[in-house]
């Protein structure tokens, strides 16, 4: 057990245990990281990123809760609107 109360200790969780963690395909986690709409991670270890819990429960528990599938429609489409445009 750490005295940091963060929680930002440790090794972190691999992409692959994040995916698990969120229900996810590891594929759809990378789409993510380059879009740049999932959760927070460490790219301190080059190709090899790790994600904290914490942040995990935030992305899943955080703004991302709707009420109703109306607004997750919106949300998306605010998210498209404000996605960057990728060349060709």
């Amino acid at each position: 057990m750490s005295d940091e109360p963060s929680g930002r200790t440790g090794r972190g969780l691999t992409a692959q245990e994040a995916a698990g963690y969120l229900g996810v395909k590891v594929s759809t986690l990378a789409k993510w990281r380059q879009i740049g709409v999932g959760p927070p991670y460490s790219a301190r270890l080059g190709r090899d990123p790790r994600y904290h819990q914490a942040d995990l429960d935030q992305f899943l528990w955080g703004e991302g809760v709707v009420r109703n599938s109306v607004e997750a429609k919106h949300r998306r489409m605010r998210r498209k609107a404000h996605a960057p445009m990728q060349a060709p």
